[in-house]
């Protein structure tokens, strides 16, 4: 599928209107005016969205954002398809992975942090706050406790 996002190719001059419009559409909400809190039984809509992204910006193309080697450091390892094949890599994995590319002026760099503000951006408050916090989170009643946040607090 040929769309405005894979007909541009190299970095994208976010600079220019067309540049930045690339941009916001990328890293719009998921599903606007309803953000995810990352309940197991309302994930199904915002991954299927997120499919569509990915097919619309090119993250999902063989050297996309969302298709990462198995190792950073060998060209020939096999690919973890995170949206096909919902294959979950490690945390040292994308570490590695982000490690590579994260301080280049690359098209992957910003594929890289147009996927990242796409989701901060279809989280809610207590969405972010599971990401941050991952397992440690007790219960709900914890999460009713937890003042909000602004997105710079999380990112």
């Amino acid at each position: 599928m040929l769309t405005p996002a894979r007909a541009a190719p190299g970095v994208i001059d976010c600079a220019s209107k067309e540049g930045q419009r690339l941009f916001d559409k990328a890293t719009m909400p998921l599903c606007p005016g309803k953000g995810c809190d990352l309940v197991a039984d309302e994930l199904q809509g915002p991954l299927n969205n997120l499919k569509t992204r990915a097919q619309e910006c090119g993250w999902n193309d063989p050297d996309g954002a969302l298709i990462i080697d198995s190792d950073p450091n060998d060209a020939n390892a096999p690919k973890c398809d995170m949206i096909e094949k919902h294959e979950v890599p490690t945390l040292q994995l994308i570490q590695d992975y982000e490690n590579t590319c994260i301080r280049e002026e690359t098209r992957k760099a910003q594929e890289n942090f147009m996927v990242f503000q796409c989701l901060m951006n279809s989280l809610t408050d207590i969405g972010k706050l599971k990401c941050l916090l991952g397992n440690r989170i007790a219960s709900s009643k914890t999460l009713q406790q937890v003042p909000k946040m602004s997105p710079a607090t999380v990112c």
